[in-house]
């Protein structure tokens, strides 16, 4: 997960954490697979498997609004790969008397290759890469806008341990964004995220099951650009604590969190993030 495409003053869209949104058929049990809320892990749908999902975001950074719905849509080309889309939909609000817009994001889709699993009694490690392009759907120049005008690309490498009570994730990610027709370029990102989960009961595919988790969220952006010079008051760092609840019963998941902040350190002058809430409800099919 990488908190900041949705920022309000980015409109870039819902993250594309959802490639790597839960399977519940995945895993065998016990260790059945979990994912954090903003920030994505190594997970993949079984083979031939469908994965619906809609996602609700909210986010207040001083006087703006963001406000987000997406549906997802992922399939399992094999156990290990998964392929799937996003499609946002944004309501965007800059402060009393400022510009608000609404309608569709820019649509993404992606590519998520578990390259390294091992299962043992009572738990499993995995390693996964993540392959995510936005395109220019909603169009857009300079900010304030429902896209960045152009096409860009996040990419990076994801790590998990889920045993029957403990769970840990880290993530590491980079975004590359285009220049737009208007030569404005969004400063590319790197991102890292370090999650700890504690499962309170022992699980049981038949009944729910409750996992709550702990999220370290960061985000480095580089300054912007106009054709190819530095924008004054942009870019910087954020760092965010996220905690998260997941509710599983069978092929049915609700994921809800809330992201705040520790650390802000922007090169702008705007508001930064006050805070962000994501909830998530998500099914799982056998399509062969």
């Amino acid at each position: 997960m990488n908190p900041l495409r949705l920022h309000p003053h980015r409109a870039a869209g819902p993250l594309p954490a959802a490639a790597a949104l839960l399977a519940l058929w995945a895993a065998p049990p016990p260790a059945a697979a979990h994912e954090p809320v903003f920030s994505p892990g190594p997970h993949t749908i079984f083979g031939h498997g469908l994965e619906v999902g809609t996602e609700f975001n909210y986010l207040k950074a001083g006087p703006d609004r963001v406000r987000g719905a997406a549906l997802h849509l992922g399939y399992g080309l094999t156990p290990d790969l998964e392929v799937g889309a996003e499609l946002p939909f944004l309501d965007n609000s800059y402060g009393p008397g400022g510009p608000n817009q609404s309608g569709l994001g820019d649509v993404e889709a992606y590519t998520h290759w578990r390259f390294w699993r091992d299962d043992q009694l009572g738990y499993q490690d995995a390693a996964g890469a993540l392959l995510d392009v936005k395109f220019d759907t909603a169009g857009g120049a300079r900010p304030p806008s429902l896209g960045t005008g152009a096409t860009s690309e996040l990419m990076g490498f994801d790590v998990s341990h889920e045993g029957l009570k403990w769970y840990r994730w880290a993530s590491a990610y980079y975004e590359h964004n285009g220049t737009n027709g208007a030569g404005f370029h969004y400063g590319d990102k790197v991102y890292f995220n370090l999650v700890g989960g504690w499962r309170p009961t022992p699980p049981s595919f038949l009944k729910p099951d409750t996992v709550w988790m702990l999220e370290l969220d960061s985000v480095y952006a580089r300054h912007d650009t106009l054709n190819g010079a530095d924008v004054a008051d942009t870019g910087g760092t954020e760092i965010f604590v996220a905690p998260d609840i997941m509710w599983t019963l069978r092929n049915f998941a609700i994921r809800a969190g809330v992201q705040l902040p520790l650390y802000s350190r922007l090169n702008r002058d705007e508001s930064p993030v006050d805070y962000h809430v994501r909830i998530e409800f998500e099914w799982d099919f056998a399509t062969l």
